[in-house]
């Protein structure tokens, strides 16, 4: 979940402080908005102005036969915006940060990996969507709360992966843009859950888009 009302991405780190990081950005089909969505809503004053964030985290990735450690950290400034006519429920966010991940083999200490970029995630409009429009296959077991939006943000960055050697093992880079149907709980804060977040655009190279990072890991650890 982003730190805004659209978790924008499924991100890796840090809980969402950093709102889609291309490489494990869930991709789902595409698929039309609702024909009944509203026109685009604005962005008013701040919610949140801009504020720097530095923040730390580590995690088992639960890896398949191998016991790991993912660190990492993530620094930056980021700002929520009120979105009027949205009642109060929806936001829209600014980030502009760096990330380092740091995936280490326990049996070893040796670092396998480390994955760093810097990105800047902008969401750029929003639309009120019907809970009635919302596709029964993206409706959760215990329904909708609403009110329901759509939102559409881009992403801006370059990300770079390299061994554990500092040899280059993938690079990523340009713009994406995607989309989530979210539905805000309405209780007037930033958070909810996402019930479509899907890829529309994706410019420049982005190798590891449908990568398993659990499968690069295990080569490297089987590397001599």
């Amino acid at each position: 979940m982003s730190a805004s009302k659209t978790a924008t991405a499924q991100p890796r780190h840090l809980g969402g402080r950093a709102a889609a990081v291309a490489a494990v950005a869930m991709i789902l089909p595409m698929s039309a908005l609702p024909a009944h969505a509203a026109a685009p809503l604005r962005a008013g004053g701040y919610y949140q102005e801009p504020k720097e964030y530095d923040v730390s985290d580590e995690f088992d990735p639960e890896c398949p036969g191998l016991d790991l450690t993912v660190t990492q950290h993530a620094s930056g400034v980021d700002s929520l915006r009120n979105v009027i006519g949205s009642g109060g429920q929806a936001f829209l966010l600014k980030d502009r940060g760096r990330f380092k991940e740091v995936w280490t083999d326990n049996a070893t200490g040796r670092v396998l990996f480390t994955l760093k970029g810097r990105n800047v995630v902008k969401e750029v409009s929003v639309r009120r969507v019907s809970v009635a429009a919302v596709p029964d296959r993206f409706v959760p077991e215990d329904g909708i709360v609403g009110p329901v939006f759509e939102f559409t943000a881009y992403q801006t960055g370059a990300d770079v992966m390299r061994d554990g050697s500092g040899q280059l093992l993938a690079y990523q880079g340009g713009r994406e843009v995607f989309k989530n149907l979210f539905d805000t709980l309405g209780d007037s804060k930033p958070g909810g859950e996402s019930l479509r977040f899907r890829t529309t655009k994706v410019i420049g190279p982005h190798p590891l888009a449908d990568e398993d990072f659990c499968q690069i890991a295990a080569t490297q650890a089987a590397a001599p």
